[in-house]
């Protein structure tokens, strides 16, 4: 058969089955994620122009089309799978990127092959087998992919079904209710925020090498807030690191934001509400245990400060000198955290808040460590350095 011929049936032919698939996958998906209030956006695959290529080609290096007719059956139809395969794929990665756990379950049928068999299993993305989404011809098997929202998608039929209701159960008792994501994510993604997963440290690290990892001169317009929720991250055991600058480093120095992560489930935060920020956090310092570390936000600034026999340390990640805990006094609240006296306009005092939220709360929660993809930098886009300063 001649190239240009094969050329223009099997792009025109392929190229409607991407159309009609694709489009669908895309509102299958939509309809999955609103009912499972998840609210991301449904992902579209792209064409694998590279397959039709190599099928056009196949198709046009035989003189006779009866030798190469059996490429427009089973050939077709597994491309046309593929295209499904592909969306699968593509938004169960954008879903983990975004700190969701979906999970992969491969099941062979009738013992189909060996090699079915061995690649058969459950997979918590993105740990699958390269393999997974792979059939040969006329393979019976069945891929699920499970987005952890009490639904479970068969990646080649597109068939739905309820997950066990007494694993939905017990899920829930997570502290984090995995299955559902928190405003504070879903307003991250709704800004358009990258979502970099954070990922378990390799081994675990000191406190002093934790902060030698995250600290140096900010060049950002003041990453504090994030610097401290990265700090706690740290302690969890995982690598995260900031001064992505941007609407990330916005995000997370707003009030709304800070209030919102203290808010989640299992968290303990204590608000203070006062016109004078020094009394708001004599009051706050109160409520904070010996031997605890914190999250601090009062004034114009946020930090990790800790209680050791009543003496109070906040720690400095923002010098491009030296940082680590340094001590916390009035001058320090008034002069690194621009505290005030009095908040006032026109002479009309009004109450600001301040907040402390105990540090180990938020360590142990699944849905902060999924918020902190949100700040987590690769360390050559760090925006740090000597010619930074603290802010």
């Amino acid at each position: 058969m001649y190239y240009n011929i094969a050329q223009r049936v099997l792009t025109d032919v392929l190229g409607r089955n991407y159309e009609l698939v694709s489009d669908y996958t895309e509102q299958v998906q939509k309809n999955l994620n609103s009912e499972a209030k998840i609210g991301l956006t449904a992902q579209v695959p792209e064409l694998n122009q590279d397959r039709i290529d190599g099928l056009v080609n196949r198709l046009a290096s035989e003189e006779s089309f009866d030798d190469v007719r059996w490429l427009l059956e089973e050939p077709v139809v597994n491309f046309t799978q593929s295209i499904i395969d592909d969306s699968i794929q593509k938004n169960a990665e954008f879903q983990h990127k975004s700190g969701l756990q979906p999970e992969i379950v491969r099941k062979s049928a009738y013992h189909c092959c060996e090699w079915c068999q061995e690649v058969q299993g459950t997979y918590k993305y993105p740990r699958v087998p390269k393999d997974i989404y792979r059939r040969h011809q006329r393979c019976r098997c069945t891929v699920d992919y499970d987005p952890k929202s009490g639904k479970v998608q068969n990646v080649w039929s597109k068939a739905w079904s309820k997950s066990d209701k007494s694993d939905k159960i017990e899920a829930r008792k997570n502290i984090g209710i995995q299955s559902e994501v928190s405003q504070v994510r879903k307003l991250a993604l709704q800004i358009g925020i990258t979502s970099n997963p954070i990922t378990k440290s390799l081994k675990k690290l000191t406190e002093e090498e934790i902060i030698q990892a995250i600290s140096g001169g900010d060049k950002t317009k003041g990453s504090c807030s994030s610097l401290a929720f990265a700090y706690i991250g740290n302690k969890a055991g995982y690598t995260v690191l900031d001064f992505r600058g941007g609407k990330s480093c916005v995000f997370f120095g707003s009030i709304d934001k800070i209030n919102m992560i203290g808010s989640l489930p299992g968290v303990k935060m204590h608000v203070a509400k006062n016109t004078n920020d020094f009394k708001a956090v004599k009051e706050l310092l109160e409520k904070a245990e010996n031997g605890k570390e914190y999250y601090l936000a009062t004034g114009r600034h946020a930090a990790i400060i800790r209680k050791n026999d009543n003496l109070v340390e906040y720690l400095e990640l923002q010098s491009k000198f030296v940082n680590g805990f340094k001590p916390f006094d009035d001058t320090v609240l008034k002069k690194r955290f621009k505290a005030k006296k009095s908040h006032a306009v026109r002479g009309h005092k009004y109450d600001v808040d301040s907040y402390l939220i105990d540090a180990n709360s938020l360590k142990d929660n699944p849905e902060f460590h999924n918020i902190l993809s949100f700040l987590n930098t690769a360390e050559s886009k760090q925006m740090k350095g000597i010619t930074g300063h603290e802010k």
